[in-house]
C-alpha cells in the first residue's frame, strides 16, 4: 500500500494544474448561451438575463461573477447576441465583452443545428493592496492592468426538447499574469471546452417544464 501510494503521489506530482482562470457559472441551462455562443436566439425572441454568483459564500476572495447577456434572432437563420461579464477572485478582476454572431440549419421536422462565435476582449486588472510584492509568484508581472483578446465558438443539436452542445472557451490562450498592456495570444482551441446534453417535457397545456 506504501508503494502504491508513493507511485500515485509521483504521478499527481508531474500534472499541471490551474486554479480558476476563466468565469465559472452554475444553472447555465437557464441560459445556455452563457456558455455557447451557438444558443443566440435558441428562445425564437429578444431575450435578457442579468446574472450574479458569488461562489463559495464565506471565503475571502473567492470568486464573484456578475453576467449581462442579450441575444436574439434576426433574419434568415441569422442570430446575434452580447455577453458582458464581470469577473473577481483573489487579487484579479476581469472585465470583458463579447460580440456574438450565430446561423441556423433546419434538418427536417423540429430538428436544427446551429452555429455561433463570439469575439471580444477583456481587460484584467489585478490589486496588489495588502499583498507582499516580494513574493516570488508574483514576480513574473510587469503590469498591473492589461487587455486581452476573447472568444468562444460553439455548435449545438436541437430536436424537439433534446439539445445537444459542445462549445471550446476561451479560443486565444493569455497568460494569466500580464506582460504587456495589450495581448493576442495564441489560438488554443481544445484548452477548455464544454459538452452538454438536456432534456425538457412540457406538461400541463405547456404551462409547466421539467
Amino acid at each position: 500500500m506504501r508503494y502504491l501510494i508513493s507511485i500515485c503521489l509521483i504521478i499527481a506530482a508531474g500534472i499541471k494544474a490551474k486554479s480558476q482562470d476563466f468565469p465559472y457559472y452554475s444553472l447555465y441551462n437557464l441560459n445556455p448561451y452563457v456558455i455557447n455562443p451557438a444558443y443566440a436566439g435558441v428562445e425564437g425572441r429578444p431575450f435578457v438575463s442579468l446574472t450574479h454568483r458569488r461562489q463559495w459564500l464565506g471565503i475571502e476572495d473567492a470568486p464573484v461573477t456578475s453576467n449581462l447577456t442579450f441575444h436574439t434572432p434576426v433574419v434568415g437563420g441569422f442570430n446575434l447576441g452580447l455577453n458582458v461579464t464581470q469577473d473577481e477572485y483573489g487579487i484579479f478582476q476581469q472585465n470583458g465583452a463579447l460580440l456574438s454572431f450565430g446561423y441556423n440549419v433546419s434538418l427536417g421536422h423540429n430538428q436544427y443545428l446551429s452555429f455561433g462565435i463570439s469575439g471580444g476582449a477583456k481587460m484584467q486588472n489585478i490589486n496588489f493592496d495588502g499583498v507582499d510584492i516580494n513574493d516570488p509568484a508574483l514576480g513574473t508581472i510587469t503590469q498591473d492592468n492589461a487587455i486581452k483578446l476573447d472568444g468562444n465558438v460553439g455548435l449545438a443539436y436541437h430536436a424537439g426538447g433534446l439539445s445537444l452542445g459542445f462549445s471550446l472557451q476561451n479560443i486565444f490562450n493569455t497568460r494569466t499574469y500580464p506582460q504587456e498592456p495589450f495581448e493576442v495570444g495564441e489560438l488554443g482551441l481544445i484548452r477548455n471546452y464544454i459538452i452538454t446534453a438536456d432534456y425538457m417535457v412540457y406538461f400541463g397545456n405547456d404551462d409547466y417544464i421539467f
